[in-house]
């Protein structure tokens, strides 16, 4: 296509430009001073480019580092603040708390009866099955035994030994009263044999007086006055042997005291150790009680008596007759707590019975005021030989022949003996007729036993029968007609279980930290995974004293099963109103009710910190501008569950607090987690 102007096709700076027809694309022919101005124009371009990115990094690198340092210089409260617009907050509430434990057992009956014939034989008939329910006295099974007779002749023998207590028990009444009226005839003697000298004194010393008064010359004078002292000589002779009589009517009656308590302790420990009868015991503060009273006006004479209470206390000790007070402060052995020295004083003690206490008293009155160890003859004489000779001891507190005697002889007056006999213990002797009596009872209560153990041999001979001794449901039966019962006995399987389903319990455990708040008030509700929308209300019948965890057999403890790591408390609680629907075995889960607080301040569990030293917790505030502001506050952690803390501080209800716990969210005070 022809050019309309030459010109036109001439560039500004006399570059030649072609122009391509229309619709199609032209092409630019550019010499090389072409080329050159253009690349030189985009590396300008970049350049630039470079430039500008180069300077906006810088400028974002400035900006940084300038919020650095201002974060940098913020204090520590202005960061809390920042990151309190971040963390989750809680509130302080004001309300009743509530603390509980939970766990799973088993329906439980309360009462079950395992029948374990101890002698040999056949099974003749077997009368139930298991699930029958059975009365008390229902027919379980029947079966024959030759040893049988063998248990009758044993049982008639009991009943000739425990008669034969009786007759002991009996005599020693006797020889109680008898030592009563000893103690009365020798007392009386002593107060006459005091009476008769005194009054030879006085009627000597009238004499005396008279002859005196009659005398004019010195020889006189000197006659009576040698007469007075030859009267008071044989009044101090005679007062002298009246306080040995004396002196050894008290030792006899002590040591017959102390003799007769012993048999009795030791007819009521063979009684009590062979189960014909029941033991009540009797608490230290009953048996402090008694030295107390007695201790009235012989202060110092049961001191000894104490300590040795106090050594039975301090070892929690079963009193026998084996178990001598003197030598030997008893141990139990059998006792589960050895820090018997917090011992409660009105626990009772198995063993402490009225006898072993008599035994006690005696001894202690002829230890401190004889020095005479009842158990050794040798000392019993040793003393008595003392006092013959006019030795009296000290701890007697019997006024002694010269203290009865007025010494001061001023010419012819005679001293006029005291009428003061050694009194003789009424209280022990009138301790010892009832203690006497008490063992004619305890042994007529042996003789009962005795006879009812021989009316049931006779009545298993005639019958060979055995009965159900409560009501209730048969889970158990494990013997069948011709059945031995050696066979039986050898695999350790009760002849048959009955169960007293009338009332059905279940068991909880209760970890160390949470059980001693447990009691017979705490409440209990149960629920049932086999019947579904009902709850049953509990009541508290037993904790127990020893934890679930048990020894080995090399004295590790172990660990029970579902408390790995954990020493935990069984927890007996009653069921009441039980379901008709509720069978023993059943799963049942327990929750207790162990801590109940009225209108206290909580705040959530996670809210509470702990820095070392004390617990806090971040309140959270905002300022005029929306901008939190937090406030370390400390406070007093009361108790936790696990939900809520109970605190006591200067928070208010509905005030905000942080609740992502800076100790890894677990307050260090919880109690009871």
């Amino acid at each position: 296509m022809p050019f309309k102007n030459s010109q036109d096709a001439q560039g500004s700076e006399g570059q030649a430009q072609h122009f391509a027809p229309a619709g199609e694309t032209p092409n630019i022919a550019l010499n090389s001073k072409t080329s050159e101005a253009m690349q030189a124009l985009e590396v300008k371009r970049k350049k630039k480019k470079r430039n500008k990115i180069i300077r906006n990094i810088i400028i974002v690198l400035v900006i940084l580092l300038l919020l650095g340092l201002g974060y940098c210089a913020m204090t520590e409260q202005q960061k809390a603040n920042l990151a309190a617009q971040e963390k989750p907050t809680g509130e302080v509430i004001k309300g009743d708390f509530t603390k509980t434990v939970s766990n799973s057992g088993t329906v439980q009956a309360l009462a079950n009866q395992s029948v374990n014939p101890s002698v040999s034989g056949n099974i003749k008939t077997v009368d139930v099955k298991e699930g029958d329910t059975v009365e008390e006295g229902q027919l379980i099974f029947t079966f024959e035994s030759s040893q049988m007779e063998e248990a009758i002749e044993q049982a008639e023998m009991g009943v000739k030994q425990a008669k034969d207590g009786v007759s002991q028990s009996q005599q020693g009444v006797k020889q109680a009263i008898a030592s009563y009226n000893s103690a009365v005839e020798q007392y009386n003697y002593a107060l006459q044999g005091q009476i008769d000298a005194r009054d030879e004194a006085i009627k000597q010393q009238a004499d005396a007086d008279a002859a005196a008064a009659k005398a004019k010359a010195k020889a006189e004078a000197q006659t009576a006055k040698l007469k007075a002292e030859q009267a008071a000589q044989a009044a101090s002779a005679q007062a002298a042997q009246a306080a040995q009589n004396a002196l050894n009517m008290q030792i006899d009656t002590l040591l017959n005291g102390y003799n007769q308590a012993k048999s009795q302790q030791a007819l009521y420990t063979q009684l009590n150790k062979s189960g014909q009868i029941a033991n009540p015991g009797m608490s230290y503060q009953e048996a402090y009680d008694v030295i107390n009273k007695k201790a009235g006006n012989k202060a110092g004479v049961y001191d000894w008596a104490k300590r040795q209470l106090e050594a039975a206390q301090h070892n929690s000790a079963d009193i026998s007759v084996n178990n001598n007070p003197t030598n030997n402060p008893p141990v139990n052995n059998q006792n589960p707590n050895p820090a018997g020295a917090n011992q409660n004083p009105k626990t009772k003690l198995s063993g402490i019975s009225q006898h072993w206490l008599n035994m006690l008293l005696y001894e202690s009155e002829l230890r401190t005021r004889f020095g005479i160890d009842p158990n050794d003859p040798s000392s019993v004489a040793a003393v008595k030989a003392q006092i013959l000779q006019g030795n009296i001891p000290e701890g007697a507190q019997m006024p002694g022949a010269a203290d009865n005697i007025d010494t001061d002889i001023e010419g012819a007056k005679i001293p006029i003996p005291k009428v003061n006999p050694a009194p003789f213990d009424k209280d022990s002797l009138n301790l010892a007729i009832e203690t006497a009596r008490k063992g004619v009872g305890t042994a007529q209560l042996a003789v009962e036993a005795a006879e009812q153990n021989l009316k049931n041999a006779k009545d298993a001979y005639n019958n060979g029968e055995v009965r159900a001794k409560i009501k209730g449901e048969v889970i158990s039966i494990n013997v069948e007609p011709g059945m031995k019962l050696e066979n039986l006995l050898q695999s350790g399987k009760p002849a048959a279980v009955i169960a007293d389903v009338s009332g059905l319990k279940a068991n909880v455990d209760v970890n160390e930290l949470d059980i001693l708040k447990v009691s017979p008030e705490t409440k209990a509700s149960i629920t049932f995974d086999a019947i579904p929308n009902y709850t049953a209300k509990g009541q508290v019948e037993s904790i127990a004293s020893s934890p679930a965890n048990q020894l080995g057999a090399g004295g590790e403890t172990v660990k029970m099963p579902g408390a790995p790591g954990v020493v935990t408390y069984p927890v007996g609680v009653k069921i009441l109103d039980p379901d008709n629907k509720l069978k023993v075995g059943m799963t049942a889960n327990i929750t207790l009710t162990i801590e109940e607080l009225k209108d206290v301040l909580m705040v959530p569990l996670t809210a509470v910190n702990n820095d070392g030293t004390s617990d806090y917790v971040n309140k959270v505030t905002r300022d005029k501008d929306g901008i939190a502001q937090v406030t370390k506050v400390p406070v007093e952690v009361i108790t936790s569950n696990e939900n809520f803390t109970v605190i006591k501080g200067d928070d208010q209800p509905g005030d905000k607090l942080e609740t992502v716990s800076e100790d890894a969210g677990m307050p260090q005070a919880a109690v009871g987690m």
